[in-house]
């Protein structure tokens, strides 16, 4: 069991997308659980049920089989699943409850297995094996993910050096720096200039404000 820590948005879940992706070969059982906690705040505890059926289904390839409470499906993987060697990705998880219904403890899984739970809270990772902190990104790695999104390559066109810099010293927040990117890729320099601006107006405000900028900008209904 492996825990990957940070703050929101910092490249948790991407990272342990990249794993998981790695992994395709390795495992032929697999099962990726993203966004838990979210996922149950917004549509309450039925959701923990199915993600129990989801990881019964993909895990143990059982169809036959339906776990209607999250009690019963607590025993029902706890049995099932100690047969299989898996591969499995708890995503976004923030309480114990949720946690303990997706997997108990590490005897859960079968010889061989591997569980990373990603997770803002310290706490909650305190009884698995290895906790990796995900850092913020430094300068030169938050330029070049910017550039892929902005340019389409590792590093800005000349004449948009000054403006990239500008906007990545606001924060190395992956996600930002992705949607700021995708949006401004094939803009022209007054069009950065105003977002650039913008930001530099609001610099403490959170990130979905900071990303209303990429909104704001789209055109048609259907892009926003």
């Amino acid at each position: 069991m492996v825990g990957i820590w940070g703050m929101s948005n910092v490249g948790k879940t991407t990272l342990a997308k990249a794993i998981y992706n790695e992994m395709d070969r390795t495992f032929e059982r697999r099962c990726f659980l993203s966004d838990i906690s979210r996922e149950v705040w917004e549509q309450g505890n039925g959701v923990l049920v199915r993600l129990q059926n989801q990881l019964l289904l993909e895990i143990c390839k059982i169809t036959n089989m339906k776990i209607n409470s999250i009690e019963e499906g607590t025993i029902t993987l706890k049995y099932r699943l100690c047969h299989e060697r898996a591969f499995v990705v708890l995503d976004g998880v923030r309480e114990h409850e949720h946690l303990n219904a997706l997997c108990g403890s590490h005897e859960w899984y079968g010889q061989g297995s591997i569980i990373i739970i990603t997770s803002v809270n310290m706490i909650l990772l305190s009884r698995v094996h290895y906790t990796y902190g995900v850092r913020f990104m430094c300068k030169d790695e938050s330029i070049e993910l910017f550039s892929w999104h902005a340019f389409k390559q590792a590093n800005p066109a000349k004449e948009f050096i000054g403006l990239s810099s500008g906007i990545v010293a606001l924060g190395g927040v992956p996600l930002m720096l992705e949607v700021l990117g995708s949006y401004l890729f094939g803009k022209e320099v007054t069009e950065w200039k105003v977002a650039l601006e913008k930001l530099k107006r609001n610099p403490d405000k959170d990130l979905r404000d900071i990303l209303k900028i990429s909104f704001d900008g789209l055109n048609e209904e259907m892009e926003r």
